[in-house]
């Protein structure tokens, strides 16, 4: 808990944020940023150039399917479940998990959830991860969980072998975007530790 907002409720929005300041406009946020927390009036007149502008259409995504990821009751142990486990009774077969996926997740447990509905693109061209997110509105709209992830790797546990499902198992990429824990926070910086309390 954090106050009285507990450090989920603010995974989202502090993601976007720490987005929008690293991005292409990041002297801009953190200018408006720091007018929001004097409590100076803020995003006065970008508010109103953006409300005359149309929204751009890059057209990077096709969509192909919405489906629901269902409610978990219990938390999920990251570290846990992305194993290297190519056993045939796997719950669902990993050949590799990388250092770096451990470093920045390994630790996490993600708390019960809601049923959750999540969409399914295709790119259509490469692409840097910020178009595909403008696109799909913003990050609030294209964050995932990895006990989602891992919910639809067990529907086709043995990859290519599998029936197929949402997962792409052709040698393509499946992205999904998910948030790292922010530790500390302070005017100038955002600091993300991973499990090996590496900044």
């Amino acid at each position: 808990m954090l106050g009285t907002l507990s450090l989920a409720s603010l995974a989202r929005p502090v993601t976007e944020l720490y987005t929008h300041l690293a991005g292409e406009n990041g002297s801009g946020w953190l200018v408006e940023l720091g007018k929001f927390i004097r409590k100076e009036p803020c995003w006065v007149e970008i508010v109103g150039a953006q409300a005359t502008q149309p929204k751009p259409k890059t057209q990077l995504l096709q969509l192909v399917s919405m489906f629901p990821i269902p409610a978990r009751t219990r938390p999920f142990f990251v570290g846990e479940s992305f194993v290297v486990n190519v056993a045939d009774h796997a719950p669902a077969q990993i050949i590799y998990v990388s250092p770096n996926f451990l470093n920045w997740f390994g630790g996490l447990t993600e708390e019960s959830s809601v049923e959750l509905s999540l969409r399914n693109d295709n790119l259509r061209r490469r692409s840097k991860d910020g178009p595909i997110i403008t696109e799909r509105g913003g990050v609030p709209n294209v964050i995932s969980s990895l006990g989602g992830v891992y919910h639809l790797m067990e529907k086709q546990p043995k990859g290519p072998k599998s029936s197929a499902g949402q997962l792409l198992t052709s040698g393509y990429a499946n992205i999904f975007y998910i948030p790292q824990k922010v530790t500390r926070i302070s005017n100038t910086e955002f600091s993300y530790t991973d499990s090996a309390n590496k900044k």
